[in-house]
């Protein structure tokens, strides 16, 4: 059998984790009221994408045997190809196809501060909400989203790799 190269899976899976979590994002915003099962279970479904990646590369091309190290390298590579996906598709769909978007996120932030901060005037109100407008651009908001996608990356593959990595055992003499 020919042994493939580890970036077919950390591509392949992070394609696929980068459609999922376009998929989420998409529920998400068409479901605001179930956010926070939605971000679970994209949490679940990226760990599980990841977790398949370094265990398709061990068993396939490292002989059933992989490092810490290498778990890790993959995992973290198929968040980053995801990262980057999703980072794309965030700037194209708040710049060019729901160019409200950014002003929905803005008056629902009122909303908010209104709902938590009563104390707070009109003039903090306002002052907080031109500071957040200035800060929610399509650039920004996409390189946010990359950013945090690949710090939760990360977080994941460290996880992960731990139970993925399956070191050769050492011969005895």
């Amino acid at each position: 059998m020919e042994k493939k190269h580890p970036s077919i899976y950390y591509l392949t899976y992070g394609i696929i984790s980068g459609v999922a979590a376009i998929i989420i994002f998409l529920l998400n915003y068409a479901f605001i009221g179930v956010s926070g099962w939605l971000q679970i279970l994209s949490y679940v479904v990226f760990i599980i994408l990841m977790y398949l990646a370094a265990k398709e590369a061990r068993d396939k091309i490292k002989d059933g045997y992989i490092t810490y190290g290498n778990s890790l390298g993959i995992t973290f590579l198929t968040g980053l190809v995801g990262a980057f996906i999703m980072g794309v598709f965030v700037f194209i769909y708040v710049k060019y196809i729901n160019t409200g978007y950014l002003q929905e996120t803005i008056d629902e932030t009122r909303m908010v501060l209104i709902q938590k901060f009563p104390n707070m005037t009109d003039q903090q109100i306002d002052q907080t909400i031109d500071f957040q407008s200035r800060l929610v651009t399509p650039f920004i908001t996409s390189i946010s989203n990359f950013f945090s996608f690949t710090f939760f990356s990360f977080i994941f593959a460290l996880i992960v790799s731990i139970f993925v990595k399956k070191n050769k055992p050492v011969d005895e003499f």
